[in-house]
Parts: C-alpha cells; sequence; structure tokens
C-alpha cells in the first residue's frame, strides 16, 4: 500500500483569486480610505496620491498571503514596524485601519470564512504596528494582571514582587 500526500489547500492568496483578487481588494481598502470620512485619520497619514501606498500594500500582501513575494523581491524584507515607525499609531489607527480593511473585503465579497482567518491575522499585525500609548496599555494589563511582554518565556506577569515594582517603575504605573 502507498502513502499519498496530504494535497494542502488553497493559499488565502489563491482564494482570493490570485493576483486579480489581491488587487481588486487593495485598491477597493485605498478608494474606501480615501472615500469614507471615518478613515480620515489614517487616510491623513497617506500621501496625496495613493498610487505608491496601493502598489506596496499589493505587493506584500501578495506575499503575506502565500502568492508570490514581490515585495522582498523589489524592496526586501518588509520590516514592517520599522517601516511604520514615522507614523503615530495607536488604538484608533489600528481600528480605522481593521474598519477600512473589513469594509474592503465585504465590498469584495470575501467569503465569510476567509474573511474572519485573515481578519484575525490582520488584528495581530495592526496592533503590532502601534506605537503610540503603549505605555498605557501595558500599564492596564499589568494590573489586571494578564499576560504581557515584561514575561514573554512563560507569558505570565512577573510574580516576583522586586521584579513587578521595577516594571511598574519604568512604565510609570
Amino acid at each position: 500500500m502507498t502513502e499519498q500526500a496530504a494535497t494542502p489547500g488553497p493559499t488565502p492568496y489563491e482564494s482570493l483569486g490570485g493576483e486579480t483578487g489581491v488587487r481588486s481588494l487593495v485598491d477597493r481598502f485605498y478608494d474606501v480610505m480615501d472615500l469614507e470620512p471615518a478613515y480620515a485619520g489614517i487616510r491623513s497619514m497617506h500621501p496625496p496620491s495613493l498610487d505608491g501606498s496601493r502598489d506596496k500594500l499589493f505587493w506584500f500582501l501578495s506575499g503575506w498571503l502565500g502568492g508570490p513575494p514581490i515585495y522582498a523581491e523589489k524592496i526586501g524584507h518588509p520590516m514592517l514596524r520599522a517601516r511604520h515607525l514615522p507614523f503615530p499609531i495607536g488604538v484608533d489607527e489600528r481600528d480605522q485601519w481593521l474598519k477600512c480593511m473589513s469594509q474592503a473585503m465585504d465590498e469584495e465579497g470575501v467569503e465569510p470564512a476567509l474573511q474572519r482567518s485573515l481578519s484575525e491575522a490582520f488584528l495581530g499585525t495592526a496592533d503590532w504596528m502601534r506605537n503610540k500609548g503603549r505605555a498605557r496599555h501595558l500599564r492596564r494589563m499589568m494590573v489586571r494582571g494578564s499576560p504581557g511582554p515584561w514575561d514573554l518565556a512563560t507569558a505570565n506577569p512577573p510574580s516576583d514582587p522586586a521584579r513587578r515594582a521595577a516594571t511598574c517603575n519604568l512604565l510609570k504605573c
């Protein structure tokens, strides 16, 4: 008897329709951002012409979704956080970006299961881009005793009182 290799399912890139589908999603995302007043905060972070932004997001998403790594080939490693540091990104900006992408996926008719999966992945990435208001966010997490970046090895807040106090002092709790 021979073993058959499991055939992997389609990548998100393929599920979106490949190059045409990803480009259409990106174009809709920027059209929505440009037209809807609810997204004025993130729109103001972009240049007047969105052409370059459209290309870069398309190139990035192509590789990130399992298609050709166009961004890496043209520009190099994405270094997303470093490339976004010049822009003040807090919870409001993160949420505007996520809602804008969600609206674009809705309008493009992205399958609900794929949209949920992508939304979850986008949330993790968008949250990592935040560079404004992080100390307050970390203080709230520490007060609640939820996992935080101060102890990534165990994903627990410091149990040692001295370490907890030092972390709290650093964050100005």
